[in-house]
């Protein structure tokens, strides 16, 4: 008996799904293994929670007991490791250039001497501050390290003049500052990076498999063997295949969090349950995300491109690097279409407050609706472009009809617009609004008699024509607006005008010598 007729079409395209993964060895391990192996890298990095054996070398000019005893000091600090000692800081520049070391510790000629007498006495010490979080960390332990040997010769005319020991600290520091750092008091980097780090990984790998997953059922042409698979029900088609990629990657993500939280004893204020049903939400969003970006670009070399650039924007607007409400507010509305800038918030309101499901509602909310967004999105693409391709009508025909069918919807927004003080019925003037009015068809009217034109005209003719608007635009922004025009755009726009014109010359001459 056929497998098709045994068990009902979701288990069939599940089914289906599961011997196409499994049966291919590398592909299998990919799905699996690359998840796990990112989270044993974050593991690994982050696990003891701080950066040690940062290299970094000392340049030693005053060779006395005082500067080796600085020295001394500073390689029993963990976050050092003195691996090179220099003569000049100018080696010491040369080989953080080098990458060799990040940092360095300048002792300068006569500085015991100059201690001892009371002069200025001056330690330096630089290091690699366009590495943020290896700066930082060199910056804290130099300024920790070398705080004794700032008040060392203070100490020691305090005792020649007699001040007993016990009160020489009252002495230097009558008034005390306490350091409290809030929600990560031992400055631990596996609270800062470990966590939401992984997850930023790991929203970059789903988003590929799931539209590679797909994809391949378009670029070895088994979609119509999948969609028989599904009895042709496109839903069941595709909640089926992606369903054993869910179930993996929330094992994986479930599994992140035991780590992150139970064996690394990440600081976790927030539930364990909710915790990992907002993984769950994330997981699902993402998939979303993917499969709507796949109905967009349907060609797969194509669509693993785009992925790859959306997985690294998620990345950079998450807000673990930098705060979202600080951006620039393009850049901050622009967050909002990443399933992973939501989770981190979700995370980061449990990790550092505690806060229970009454401070994640609004981003559980906007994780649950990607899924529906993005199955409503794509199936209305796939709807439109079956209709097109269905029903025999010309481009333009087919655009006024479409024009028409959408023209009640564009009333009621307008109408809302109005019953709201908004839009153009509410200009200031009747003026403004008429012209507000003439800006649909003032646009859509020469693209129409363009449309009309492109078909007959050569497509030689046609693509010099594209160059002709652009070209427009640059003089009216030189000599109409008075924008300034640098010299790397003026070189690269006549690079383009003699392209265009050795490309015109050559067309004619070739035209000349066709048979009439």
């Amino acid at each position: 008996m056929d497998e098709s007729q045994t068990y009902s079409p979701f288990c069939s395209v599940l089914l289906r799904e599961w011997q196409r993964m499994t049966s291919r060895r590398l592909y299998f391990g990919v799905c699996i293994v690359l998840p796990l192996f990112t989270l044993f890298f974050m593991a690994t990095i982050f696990g003891n929670g701080q950066m040690e054996n940062i290299p970094i070398g000392i340049v030693d000019q005053d060779n006395t007991a005082t500067s080796r005893a600085i020295a001394r000091n500073i390689s029993a600090v963990p976050t050092f490791k003195v691996t090179k000692h220099f003569a000049d800081e100018a080696a010491a520049r040369e080989s953080v250039q080098k990458k060799e070391i990040y940092g360095y510790l300048s002792i300068p000629p006569q500085f015991e001497q100059d201690a001892i007498t009371g002069k200025n006495a001056t330690l330096s010490y630089y290091y690699h501050y366009a590495l943020l979080s290896v700066g930082g960390e060199l910056m804290a332990a130099f300024e920790t390290s070398l705080a004794p040997v700032a008040l060392s010769p203070v100490v020691m005319q305090a005792v020649a003049l007699g001040v007993e020991q016990n009160q020489i600290t009252t002495f230097l520091l009558p008034v005390q500052a306490n350091n409290h750092p809030i929600y990560n008091p031992s400055l631990d980097y596996s609270v800062y990076l470990s966590q939401p780090f992984f997850f930023v990984l790991f929203q970059v790998l789903i988003l590929l498999i799931t539209v590679y997953t797909v994809g391949i059922e378009i670029k070895f042409r088994t979609a119509n063997d999948w969609l028989t698979t599904a009895k042709g029900n496109i839903v069941t088609a595709v909640l089926g295949k992606l369903l054993p990629y869910t179930i993996i990657y929330i094992l994986i993500g479930w599994l992140a969090n035991y780590v992150m939280f139970g064996i690394l004893h990440i600081p976790f204020q927030g539930s364990w349950w909710l915790m990992n049903i907002m993984t769950v939400l994330f997981i699902i969003a993402t998939q979303a995300l993917g499969l709507f970006l796949f109905s967009l670009f349907p060609a797969i070399s194509l669509v693993i491109s785009v992925v790859s650039m959306v997985g690294s924007l998620g990345a950079t607007l998450s807000g673990v690097t930098f705060p979202v409400p600080n951006m620039y507010p393009l850049v901050r509305d622009a967050s909002y279409l990443f399933p992973v800038r939501h989770f981190t918030e979700m995370m980061q309101t449990m990790l550092y407050g505690g806060g229970g499901f009454i401070h994640l509602w609004p981003s559980a909310v906007i994780l649950c609706i990607f899924p529906l967004l993005a199955l409503s999105l794509a199936f209305t693409f796939a709807l439109y472009g079956f209709i097109r391709k269905t029903v025999s009508v010309e481009a333009l025909p087919g655009l006024f009809i479409e024009t028409i069918v959408l023209i009640p919807f564009s009333l009621g927004w307008i109408l809302w617009l109005y019953w709201n003080g908004e839009g153009f019925l509410c200009s200031p003037t009747v003026r403004e609004g008429f012209l507000l009015f003439l800006a649909g068809p003032v646009t859509s009217l020469p693209l129409v008699m363009f449309a009309y034109a492109a078909r007959h005209m050569r497509l030689m003719t046609l693509g010099l024509l594209q160059y002709i608007s652009p070209t427009c635009t640059f003089f009216l922004g030189i000599f109409m607006f008075g924008e300034t025009l640098n010299p790397a755009a003026l070189v690269t726009f006549i690079f383009i005008w003699l392209a265009l014109l050795l490309y015109t010359v050559e067309s004619w001459r070739q035209t000349r010598h066709l048979p009439h």
